[in-house]
């Protein structure tokens, strides 16, 4: 990946984040599908609520 390290999944909290570079807090997340139903969509929006609360 032209010279960065490779992302790993990363525990954060109550949260398992796709691909994370936990030095420089950066995180990416990839959503398919599934994440359209309306259960998986709400605990979606409180899991986003709690990573930008804790920062």
């Amino acid at each position: 990946m032209a010279g960065h390290p490779a992302p790993d999944d990363h525990v954060f909290g109550p949260n398992r984040l796709d691909m994370a570079y936990p030095g420089v807090r950066l995180v990416v997340e990839y959503d398919g599908g599934e994440h359209r139903a309306p259960d998986r969509a709400l605990r979606d929006l409180d899991r986003q609520a709690w990573l930008s609360t804790a920062g």
